[in-house]
């Protein structure tokens, strides 16, 4: 963004350039043409011209095998309603929890109280590592969340579903018609 904005008032006014003689010091002034170069009109287009930034995940590349290994480590753990540890079991947001307090962001609560905390954030493409919400599941009332899990690439989720920990096609209808969205944790409000 600083880069835009940096070519937009370079790009879009009179330049001027100091510049010092041997045998004197004076400034010179430069004027760029306007006809030189098309510069858009608005911000709007100009900022298009401007490659985006690339969007990067929780994991890094070198991150990710190692964060697969982890949560599989936890498969068939069984499912127990308000479980938050491996040792007694896990319902959804407990084990969401747990996987991140282990990376250092502390999700507390509930599925909709993981999807309304300040540590967690919109984003456009689901990557590894990043957290996905439904509604509408299993035992749940009204629109709000009611199911949590994360998302660990190719289309699947690894979540605590009734038979346990597991890993789920996001693919299956009854997951697409629940899909409310994903959401990234934040490594830097991560206490």
């Amino acid at each position: 963004m600083w880069l835009a904005l940096v070519l937009l008032l370079v790009l879009g006014a009179v330049s001027l350039v100091h510049s010092l003689s041997r045998d004197e010091e004076e400034s010179v002034l430069v004027r760029v043409e306007p006809d030189i170069m098309a510069f858009p009109e608005d911000l709007d287009e100009f900022m298009a011209l401007v490659p985006e930034e690339e969007e990067k995940g929780f994991f890094s590349d070198e991150e990710v095998d190692g964060f697969i290994k982890y949560v599989k480590r936890f498969l068939s753990i069984p499912y127990v309603s308000g479980g938050k540890n491996p040792d007694s079991g896990f319902d959804c947001s407990g084990f969401v929890s747990y996987i991140f307090r282990h990376y250092g962001v502390k999700l507390a609560g509930s599925a909709l109280d993981i999807w309304d905390s300040s540590l967690v954030s919109d984003i456009g493409e689901p990557m590894i590592g990043d957290i996905v919400f439904f509604n509408h599941t299993v035992n749940s009332k009204g629109d709000d969340i009611s199911h949590v899990g994360i998302y660990i690439g190719d289309g699947k989720m690894i979540h605590a579903g009734m038979d346990g920990i597991q890993i789920t096609s996001l693919d299956l209808n009854y997951w697409t018609e629940k899909l409310v969205g994903f959401k990234r944790a934040e490594k830097d409000l991560a206490a």
